[in-house]
């Protein structure tokens, strides 16, 4: 305890004089878990304004379908201008210069960006642990909001441009979690992940001070995750949340958790702005997410259809429960605590069931999880130890510099080249219909004639990045900026805990495609200049 005040005093302190001397805000950064630290000076400014952005067709061309996909043609790039305390365009003489031209196939390029998390240092059992409990849990659930949200679209037509973002962030977070998932069960991936651990952990063993401060590290991990493993599925079934489950497990959770402390449940248990059509349509996936968390011999499960599932145990929870409308939940209040809890209710019968379990699975989990971040934290520092810097730390959204090289991949039976052109996107918007997620606004649907359609417009590069990076500078080994990384493709998903070169790829806007979209197409003559020349026009 007093190694910890004493770190989190230090580290108060360097802020505070790097404050001080520099006039920057300070942040000491943690890497491989406590094995190394850095301080981190950032100068913040305040007053940023918006130059240009390109329409939604160009920044999203292709949608959710192009999403983690290459070959790509997406225009997803903004520009802001900084601002001085006195309220002018700040002048620096430390900038990256723009290159008109871009990068070359086989080019050194570097990514400058901040990463936001991986789990490379994660334990072969671990891995295991995601691949078989977790990840199912989680893609089960996407899928079923995926599912619920497109048939409520699809019903309620008008209320598309309200829900549309939220649909795209369930799918675009499935699409990730698949991604992670095929990874998980890749073969290869996992053999190397199972070599590297083999070799760590060695390493590990022949030091005799490794050995006794690190080396059952992770026979503790594999033990507390088979802990987790027991009680997992029926935990997930039971720990009712909002948004993934219907309004009516939420209020019969609500009404249980009451009665159980011999209070009245209050009628705001029931929203006011209840929606029947949403509600009914979440029940339907969370009777499949349950039945596949517990089986359909499962008492709980039992309790709650009587054995029924899809259409039919919708159709008998909604006749059989006083917790489908306003009304009829007005009218179930009335009832004592003792009453609701013995009554026939079958949301009601799940609930106690549930509240029964979640509180020692819960515990549980929080013991397993708080004792794995200190072993985690000990298998960070045993990393440092053996490796040093000759391994990169896991990322943390600190700033970091990837390189890596400008290069295709084969994909698909064929080969994905490093560059796509403007033509790429003309023939996907044909070739599509014109229809969205491909479709096109106005001003691009007849592009003037000195707009060139043969310039680079995406391309691909070795580069490690993550969530987080979006965003990034591309620049050259002159610092000169060659693209903006916007995505990685869909075999950079398992790069979450595995970097493997041979497809992982950083997507990025080409400069020379942004340069020409904005100087030929949109006329923006004075950014165009001022990108070129590096000064206001």
């Amino acid at each position: 305890e007093d190694k910890v005040k004493n770190r989190d005093n230090k580290k108060k302190e360097l802020v505070a004089a790097l404050t001080k001397d520099k006039g920057l805000k300070g942040q000491v950064i943690t890497f491989f878990n406590g094995g190394k630290y850095s301080l981190y000076g950032f100068k913040r400014y305040n007053d940023v304004r918006l130059v240009f952005a390109p329409e939604d067709q160009l920044g999203f061309f292709g949608g959710d379908p192009d999403n983690f996909t290459y070959p790509r043609y997406n225009l997803d790039v903004t520009f802001f201008r900084v601002y001085d305390e006195k309220g002018n365009p700040l002048k620096t003489d430390h900038y990256f210069k723009w290159s008109t031209n871009g990068p070359m196939l086989g080019e050194p390029v570097f990514v400058v960006g901040n990463p936001g998390s991986t789990n490379r240092l994660h334990t072969v059992s671990m891995l295991e642990s995601q691949r078989d409990y977790s990840m199912k849990v989680q893609l089960g659930f996407l899928k079923s909001l995926v599912n619920v949200y497109t048939a409520y679209i699809a019903a309620n037509p008008d209320k598309a441009y309200e829900l549309n973002d939220q649909l795209f962030s369930f799918a675009n977070s499935l699409k990730a979690s698949q991604g992670i998932f095929e990874g998980l069960n890749n073969a290869v991936f996992m053999k190397k992940k199972v070599d590297w651990e083999s070799k760590f952990r060695a390493a590990v063993l022949a030091d005799p001070k490794l050995a006794s401060e690190y080396g059952n590290l992770w026979e503790k991990i594999a033990e507390g995750r088979k802990k987790m493993h027991g009680v997992f599925n029926e935990l997930n079934a039971f720990r009712v949340r909002p948004m993934i489950f219907s309004q009516y497990f939420l209020t019969a959770s609500a009404i249980v958790g009451a009665a159980k402390k011999g209070n009245k449940p209050e009628l705001t248990v029931f929203p006011e702005d209840f929606d029947k059509m949403m509600s009914d349509l979440l029940l339907k996936e969370n009777i499949s997410y349950i039945v596949s968390l517990l089986g359909k011999d499962h008492p709980a499960f039992n309790t709650l259809t009587g054995g029924r599932q899809g259409d039919e145990a919708v159709e008998y929870l909604l006749g059989k429960s006083s917790l489908t409308s306003k009304e009829k939940v007005t009218q179930f209040l009335t009832l004592s605590p003792d009453e609701i809890l013995k009554s026939d209710d079958p949301f009601i019968q799940y609930m106690i069931l549930a509240q029964e379990k979640i509180k020692p699975y819960s515990d549980l989990v929080k013991q397993v999880q708080t004792e794995e971040a200190v072993y985690l934290d000990k298998l960070g520092r045993a990393a440092f130890e053996v490796y040093g810097t000759s391994i990169p730390p896991d990322a943390t959204f600190s700033l970091r510099i990837s390189d890596g090289v400008v290069k295709g991949y084969d994909y698909n039976g064929t080969t994905a080249p490093a560059f796509t052109t403007f033509y790429g996107l003309y023939d996907r918007y044909f070739s599509h219909g014109k229809k969205f997620p491909w479709n096109l606004p106005e001003k691009w649907e007849n592009p003037p004639v000195e707009f060139d359609l043969s310039v680079p417009f995406n391309f691909v590069s070795t580069n490690d990045i993550i969530g987080g990076n979006s965003g990034s500078p591309v620049i050259n080994k002159d610092a000169e900026v060659v693209g903006l990384a916007f995505d990685g493709n869909i075999e950079s998903l398992p790069g979450q805990f595995i970097f493997d070169e041979t497809a992982n790829r950083t997507v990025s806007v080409h400069s020379w495609g942004m340069y020409e979209a904005i100087k030929d197409l949109y006329k923006a003559t004075r950014l165009a200049n001022e990108l070129k020349n590096g000064e206001l026009d």
